[in-house]
């Protein structure tokens, strides 16, 4: 469990309740205009999407919900069902281009990461998402610091190896419900190790759950606020876009907002910490003096934003491919004499004509890197801008050529958390195990190309040439489990499974089972299973599963212990057992509850059973049945007790002891003192009927042993002996 406490200030809340703002913030209304990257005015415009759901088998899911979040803040922006068809489409108010992230979620269902997008006025993008079967599931609480449930509450998990926690491929969200709790789906393709929380009034919230349990409790301080005004030559500027930037434990975290018709802006749901706020309305822009400090719950004082002209660079990548490129990031870089400074200025999506547009660029050198899928990272040459100039950047993509192909897993899976490297180059795969690594001519083949899993699991192969639609297969052994169990769901013991390719464990007392195939493997194997050498049942099973389930053609008997009297005996251990070649061989056994009930699965069908039943004291019954209820009789206990007559002496002590005939352990044991030299009885306890072997032993007197037959007729049986 995990809980991180956070001290407040003097501000106070109702428990579970978020504090209350002073005012309404400027920010809540849309953007309602924005200017082109030439300063020209555009009314609202709109941005759309359409998503297309399946599942790995390609199969359409449709009611999968679809939701759109800000690829930075990771607001939602809308939501949609989709249809039979798996399809769903979205639009939302928009004025500039923006990096979006689509998720899908469906019962039973997950993603392994949200599929990033561009999003552009009147450009309708259409983005896959792939949900494959959720393995693991991590619940948690979340509260304010007070311990009182937040309801509300957005929650969000990344995956391990992605990016940092507020740019995170997110990979699954979820909304707590009024007790503060939340459940995730992920699949065993996704390491979650990192949550993202915001709330209504509080402040956003990360955290790394790669060592926390299942069970997540996470607590939250009240948000502080910044606000402040945006001007551009003394004059308020409307629907500017707002960002107020801090770098925390390595993390890099970017809130926004909108300025309103005066110019006013509030960012809220703000971390403590010192933050760095820039707005920009193309083609201007400016940041507040310095840095701003905010404390928990604090309302900052108001800070003001200049806005100027600022320079448009636009980036054309040199290729001869027909869309260099697309779908890739590019970034620009302030760079000094002393080398890189404040990190990256801004980050922008490669259009189809391999162009990128990075507006709002001040005086000043910078370079431009290029992430592109099947490509090493590129970088422009150092270049000076002048605002408000247009400048234009050329990178040329190196000549090569590109070895694609799929990483799948020992069943046959794709398998979307991994690396490929060929020849120094190292990409990622995609979500369905796809990759594409650019190879410059500088490359020598042969080479070898390399994959390597989020497990440890790796496939490599000797490349000639440059190749396409290469398959890498890891070839680790797979883990399968399960229960076998018979017509009525009881779980079968002590069961055989055999199959290709497969070493599996016998059956527990719940007719669970652990099977490990060994490469080559298929996805699906067929399972028997069998009792010394006699076929019970066989299914087909997914390679892999944890959850297989074979059904056998067995049948369950069950019954109820009672005595001569009714009543019931509780915790007798049953048996079953059929004969084979004469001798008793063992079915199942189980313990009787507090009402003498008991059901044992794994009866061979039409085939005469003996059924065995040992009562705590020692009582036992037996009957044979062919599959059907039972009732097994036990006579009533009878109370024994020993009469001793020891040998002359002042003191004497001693042990009796009362086994059933020629057996080894004993039914009854018990020491015993007798003052002075007269007679005296000692109860030992509840017996059945039977011939007993009693062993009476005094040090001073000696042992005297002698059987005994006692009658089911008796209450009370009493043996005398005497030395």
């Amino acid at each position: 469990m995990i809980a991180i406490a956070i001290i407040a200030t003097s501000q106070t809340w109702d428990q579970g309740k978020p504090p209350v703002r002073s005012s309404t913030s400027p920010t809540e209304a849309s953007r309602a205009a924005d200017t082109s990257p030439f300063g020209e005015v555009n009314p609202l415009l709109a941005c759309s999407v359409t998503a297309h759901v399946r599942n790995e088998s390609n199969v359409a899911l449709g009611a999968a919900s679809v939701c759109i979040h800000d690829a930075i803040t990771l607001n939602q922006v809308s939501c949609v069902a989709t249809d039979q068809s798996g399809q769903g489409h979205l639009e939302w108010p928009c004025v500039d281009p923006d990096v979006m992230i689509a998720l899908a979620s469906k019962n039973g269902y997950a993603q392994v990461s949200g599929a990033r997008f561009p999003a552009s006025p009147h450009k309708n993008a259409v983005v896959e998402l792939v949900l494959f079967p959720a393995s693991r599931q991590v619940q948690g609480r979340v509260e304010d610091i007070f311990g009182g449930p937040l309801n509300g509450a957005w929650v969000w998990a990344a995956c391990t190896g992605l990016k940092g926690a507020w740019e995170a491929e997110v990979a699954a969200s979820a909304i707590s419900d009024d007790d503060g709790r939340f459940s995730l789906n992920f699949t065993n393709r996704c390491t979650a190790d990192k949550l993202l929380v915001k709330a209504e009034g509080y402040a956003n919230h990360s955290q790394d759950i790669s060592k926390a349990d299942n069970e997540i409790l996470i607590k939250l301080s009240p948000e502080s606020v910044i606000r402040g005004t945006v001007l551009s030559d003394g004059q308020p500027v409307e629907s500017a876009s707002v960002t107020a930037i801090t770098a925390r434990f390595g993390e890099s975290q970017a809130l926004r907002s909108v300025s309103g018709p005066d110019g006013r802006f509030e960012i809220t749901g703000v971390p403590p910490g010192q933050w760095i706020v820039e707005a920009q309305r193309r083609p201007l822009r400016g940041a507040a003096d310095g840095v701003v400090q905010v404390g928990i719950g604090e309302r900052a004082a108001p800070v003001t934003i200049h806005l100027v002209e600022m320079a448009l660079v636009r980036v054309t990548l040199e290729s001869e491919q027909e869309t260099p490129c697309a779908g890739g990031v590019g970034s620009i870089w302030p760079v000094s004499d002393a080398g890189l400074n404040y990190g990256v200025l801004s980050k922008e999506s490669i259009d189809q004509s391999g162009e990128i547009l990075f507006h709002g660029v001040g005086d000043g050198k910078y370079i431009v890197r290029v992430d592109c899928r099947g490509y090493s990272p590129l970088q422009s040459a150092e270049f000076q801008v002048a605002a408000p100039e247009h400048k234009n950047v050329s990178i040329p993509m190196p000549p090569g050529d590109t070895v694609t192909g799929m990483v799948i897993s020992a069943v046959g899976d794709p398998v979307g958390a991994c690396s490929v490297s060929v020849g120094g180059t190292v990409e990622r795969c995609d979500e369905n195990g796809e990759f594409e690594v650019f190879v410059t001519d500088a490359t020598t083949f042969p080479a070898t190309i390399t994959a390597n899993g989020s497990n440890g699991e790796s496939a490599s192969l000797e490349l000639s040439k440059p190749t396409r639609n290469i398959t890498l297969q890891f070839s680790e052994s797979v883990t399968t489990r399960g229960r076998v169990v018979s017509s009525t769901g009881i779980g079968v013991r002590s069961l055989t499974l055999e199959g290709e390719q497969v070493q599996c464990s016998t059956t527990d007392s719940n007719g669970a089972f652990t099977c490990t195939h060994t490469p080559p493997v298929s996805r699906e194997v067929e399972l028997t299973a069998s009792r010394r050498d006699i076929f019970l049942g066989q299914a087909m099973v997914s390679v892999g599963a944890r959850d297989a389930v074979i059904i056998t053609n067995t049948a369950d008997i069950s019954g109820q212990v009672i005595r001569d009297s009714g009543m019931p005996v509780e915790f007798a251990n049953v048996a079953v057992w059929e004969e084979i070649d004469g001798r008793r061989a063992s079915v199942g056994s189980v313990t009787a509850d507090v009402e003498g009930n008991f059901v044992i699965g794994g009866a061979r069908a039409h085939v005469s059973h003996i059924v065995t039943a040992v009562a705590p004291d020692g009582s036992s019954g037996e009957t044979t049945t062919v599959n059907g209820p039972v009732t097994l009789l036990m006579s009533d206990p009878i109370e024994l007790a020993i009469d001793v007559q020891p040998c002359a002496g002042s003191l004497n002590t001693g042990r009796a002891t009362v086994r059933a005939e020629g057996k080894i352990m004993p039914v009854l044991s018990r020491v015993f003192v007798i003052s002075g030299s007269g007679k005296a009885r000692i109860a030992l306890g509840s017996v059945a009927a039977g011939t007993y072997d009693v062993t009476v032993e005094i040090p001073a007197c000696g042992t005297k042993k002698l059987s005994h037959s006692i009658a089911g007729t008796e209450e009370r049986a009493t043996i005398t002996v005497s030395f």
